[in-house]
């Protein structure tokens, strides 16, 4: 695993995605090593601690193009934590 707990996995989401203070509806009620959450309203995303990024829609997974793009940016932004 990439990151060590859900708590790392929120705090390295807050610090990379733009507009973190647009970031609502955090589920952390899965025991699973995942984290759900909502950015700007209308994406829902679902992130593992191995850094796997979904959207949600509905109660379908996608792969979708800004998937892509936030899990781009979580990469980067591990890449400049202290190891």
């Amino acid at each position: 695993m990439l990151m060590s707990s859900k708590e790392a996995l929120v705090a390295l989401i807050v610090q990379t995605f733009p507009y973190p203070e647009q970031i609502t509806d955090w589920d952390f009620t899965s025991t699973n090593d995942f984290v759900v959450f909502t950015w700007r309203k209308s994406n829902r995303f679902r992130i593992t601690l191995d850094l796997c990024v979904e959207e949600v829609e509905g109660r379908i997974l996608s792969g979708s193009d800004i998937a892509l793009l936030a899990k781009k940016l979580l990469y980067l932004g591990w890449m400049k934590l202290p190891k």
